[in-house]
């Protein structure tokens, strides 16, 4: 009976969280740029107006739709891990019955946090309409084109490398040179993305225990469902090869007659990845070690007691420490003060880590993340209706850090207590 109740409470937690982004996208379409009109139908117009002069200049409302729409999502899904039911599939019937309305809901939602999806749609435009290198010839060279109107950042050139540029014409040549099929395309194309990540990771897992549950821990995370689905964010497509290269790795090293076509394709695929962005340099040390692990151990240096050790806790805590490395690029300037949906690289990761200190860190990163773009949401520059913001950066910062802050301080504070407990 409790089972049966807490299977119950499971799938009306899923609906819970269904109906609360259908609330995040309609509120979503408070912050479409004034210079954009998504859907030329009158009812649709009257909508758009009735957001832009009820809700965007009210601040308190603004905010506070906000703060409590993230937090009720946080809540929710910390609620839904809590109640995953042990046996059932990711992709159980009744779940996909709820998914699949949730993923589409999220599809059509405005990209109300980054103006990136608008930047690959007019890198992918440049090279096709214009016939012009992205990376060397920058957007505000096109000062007649229409859909230039509410790009950001027109004065760089395409930040991202040139695998994506490429990859970025499949969905450009299927929105038919339609700003909306366009739009929907390029989001439908991130979500591709997620999937075949998601197929990776699953192949990864294998057997594991709680699999379904590590998968849905990454995957109906709020932080990923929005930067991914309603942001539009390219990360997976970096990602997903990556872990394609450790399943296949994996492959390698348990045949016994070794194909060796395996390699070369785990290098395309890290290529891909390295050229779609930079970061993913990061995971060619570690699947150097992956390939080569079974042969470090005939080394006489690794049956010493020190290195021994050292490579124990490294094939321990491989996932974790990949994981972490992956963090290390949000923190160089590059990443200009932590771009949030960075988070989307160290998080890939999370259903195999084995350190739940790590995991729980990374969950709190989630978190704190979304409510970084509060100073965001206070202050709109390209509206100018309210007096400047200063310090907006600052403030995203310390409201990004200070979460992981307390509770590592809280961790540390616990062990302290419990080591002079023991000497007494």
């Amino acid at each position: 009976m409790i089972k049966n109740n807490d299977r119950r409470t499971f799938f009306n937690l899923l609906i819970t969280y269904l109906f609360l982004f259908l609330i995040w996208t309609l509120f979503s379409f408070v912050f479409t740029d004034p210079n954009l009109t998504l859907i030329n139908r009158q009812a649709f117009i009257a909508c758009q107006n009735f957001l832009w002069q009820n809700i965007l200049p009210n601040t308190y409302l603004r905010v506070g739709t906000y703060l409590t729409l993230t937090g009720a999502l946080m809540i929710n899904y910390l609620y839904l891990i809590k109640f995953w039911p042990k046996k059932i599939k990711f992709f159980d019937k009744k779940i996909i019955i709820t998914l699949l309305p949730l993923f589409l809901i999220l599809l059509i939602s405005y990209n109300a946090l980054s103006h990136d999806l608008f930047n690959y749609i007019f890198n992918a435009r440049i090279l096709i309409k214009y016939g012009t290198n992205p990376h060397r010839v920058a957007a505000l060279n096109f000062p007649n084109d229409l859909w230039l109107r509410f790009m950001h950042n027109v004065h760089t050139t395409a930040p991202y490398g040139q695998a994506w540029t490429i990859i970025s014409l499949i969905p450009y040549f299927f929105g038919f040179n339609k700003f909306l099929l366009t739009y929907l395309s390029f989001k439908f194309f991130a979500f591709l993305g997620m999937l075949l990540s998601y197929f990776f990771l699953n192949k990864l897992l294998n057997k594991k225990e709680n699999k379904n549950f590590k998968l849905a821990l990454l995957f109906l995370n709020p932080l990923i469902l929005i930067e991914t689905l309603a942001n539009a964010h390219n990360d997976w497509w970096m990602m997903w090869p990556v872990l394609a290269s450790f399943l296949i790795a994996k492959k390698f090293i348990q045949e016994k007659n070794k194909n060796y076509f395996w390699i070369i394709l785990i290098v395309l695929l890290m290529f891909f990845s390295v050229f779609t962005k930079f970061a993913s340099l990061v995971a060619i040390p570690f699947l150097i070690y992956y390939l080569s692990k079974n042969h470090l151990e005939k080394l006489l240096i690794f049956k010493t007691k020190f290195p021994e050790k050292i490579k124990h806790f490294i094939d321990q805590y491989f996932w974790d420490l990949i994981s972490i490395s992956f963090f290390l690029p949000l923190l160089t300037k590059r990443s200009q003060c932590f771009l949030t949906w960075y988070l989307i690289w160290p998080m890939a990761f999370l259903p195999l880590l084995k350190s739940k200190c790590w995991r729980n860190n990374l969950l709190i990163f989630s978190f704190s993340a979304l409510l970084s773009y509060v100073p965001w949401i206070l202050y709109l520059p390209w509206l100018n209706f309210e007096h400047a913001l200063a310090n907006v950066l600052l403030y995203k910062q310390v409201i990004l850090w200070s979460s992981p802050l307390i509770y590592n301080l809280f961790l540390l504070l616990n062990l302290i207590i419990k080591n002079v407990k023991n000497k007494r």
